[in-house]
C-alpha cells in the first residue's frame, strides 16, 4: 500500500512540474529544460555562453525559478506534500 501510495504521489509530482514548464517563457523555460529537467544538465557555464550571460546570472535565474517552482506546487498541492 506505502509504495503504491508514493507512486501515486510521484506521479501527481512529476504532472504538476510539467505542467508547471508549461507556464515557463524564454531562457527560464530552457533553463529549466536544459538544466534541472535534463538527465545530462549543462553546466551554468556552458547556458551562460548560449545566453550571453554570466554563469552567475544563470544561477540567479535558477535559484528564482526553483523559488517559483516551489510556491506553484505549494499552491497546487498544499504544503504539507513537499514536506514529506
Amino acid at each position: 500500500d506505502e509504495t503504491l501510495a508514493q507512486r501515486e504521489i510521484d506521479d501527481l509530482l512529476q504532472d504538476k512540474i510539467r505542467d508547471f514548464a508549461k507556464t515557463l517563457k524564454g531562457k527560464e523555460a530552457l533553463i529549466f529544460e536544459r538544466r534541472l529537467l535534463a538527465e545530462e544538465p549543462l553546466t551554468l557555464q556552458e547556458l551562460g555562453s548560449e545566453f550571453g550571460v554570466s554563469r552567475e546570472r544563470v544561477r540567479q535565474i535558477e535559484k528564482r525559478l526553483l523559488q517559483k517552482l516551489r510556491n506553484y506546487l505549494g499552491d497546487q498541492l498544499g504544503e504539507g506534500v513537499l514536506e514529506a
